[in-house]
């Protein structure tokens, strides 16, 4: 946000979808008006829609800002938040697999089967088979932020962060941030939460063989950020969803695969019209030459 010298770097599952939502307001728009054609699941997630919402990033920027925004000089005051990696994968678990989430169905992860009549599903037994797939799949998963270590988004050495935070110090960097916008005559209006799922958590889902593979596959993110590698507390024994419980998470995706679906066709809709306009207005364009050459 070059006109309030204010750069915000995402970190998926990192409260970026509250955080986003904070600085929409503060470009003047409001959320809740956002019309998108995205396979996203509620009007809240609509906000990740960079061609509805277009704010300008780095490479917009001319290359005095550019280095001005990353060097945190000039009055540019740039943030990014982290997360503990165990909580974060669980937390893309259940958003992005458990509940088949339409945005990530295109990538072909399987979540665990929940068949009509069938048995309970077993929460740690679900999670197990995500991060299997995670695993033997993790070349193809990371390209996409939500898999990936975050810091590969942070890119700590790039730039000289005015905040780095924990996700539990957001308090403190609403804060800064609202101190910041202050000085440019913005009033913040805060980071609402958004996006909170289903609020399991490690202590849950986790166990000590997915603990190592979570280790192994974030260990960027524990280092650069000097997060603990220990295992975190988890439960000796999972909860399986009751009846009702299964019934809802069978509709649920069902509804998310017909969003996904959805979607799918009209973008394919509005890039053959797309395509139909650019051939029109070529064609116009060649008649116009004619006739000019005639002429």
């Amino acid at each position: 946000m070059p006109q309030s010298k204010l750069l915000y770097v995402e970190t998926p599952k990192v409260a970026c979808t509250s955080i986003k939502h904070a600085l929409m307001r503060v470009d003047g728009r409001d959320p809740a008006t956002v019309v998108s054609d995205k396979a996203e699941v509620s009007q809240t997630m609509t906000v990740h829609d960079r061609h509805i919402w277009r704010l300008p990033s780095l490479l917009d920027l001319s290359p005095a800002q550019r280095a001005s925004a990353l060097n945190g000089t000039d009055g540019w005051f740039s943030f990014a938040v982290v997360r503990d990696p165990f909580e974060r994968v669980v937390s893309l678990w259940t958003q992005k697999v458990l509940l088949s989430d339409p945005t990530s169905i295109k990538f072909g992860i399987d979540p665990y089967p929940v068949e009509p009549g069938g048995p309970a599903v077993e929460l740690r037994a679900s999670f197990d088979h995500f991060i299997e797939q995670l695993q033997s799949n993790w070349a193809h998963l990371r390209t996409d932020g939500h898999f990936a270590p975050q810091a590969e988004a942070v890119r700590a050495d790039l730039v000289d962060y005015s905040a780095l935070v924990l996700i539990g110090e957001i308090g403190d960097l609403e804060r800064r941030v609202a101190d910041h916008l202050a000085g440019h005559g913005i009033a913040f209006p805060g980071f609402k939460r958004h996006n909170e799922g289903l609020r399991l958590h490690w202590s849950d889902v986790g166990s000590e063989h997915v603990a190592e593979t979570i280790r192994h596959l974030y260990v960027e993110d524990f280092t650069q950020f000097e997060l603990s590698d220990a295992t975190p507390a988890f439960a000796t024994s999972s909860r399986a969803l009751t009846a009702i419980e299964t019934q809802l998470l069978r509709e649920v995706r069902d509804r998310n695969q017909r969003i996904y679906d959805l979607a799918e066709i009209a973008q394919s809709r509005l890039g053959s019209w797309y395509a139909f306009r650019e051939i029109w207005r070529g064609a116009n364009k060649r008649v116009r030459e004619m006739r000019s050459r005639k002429g």
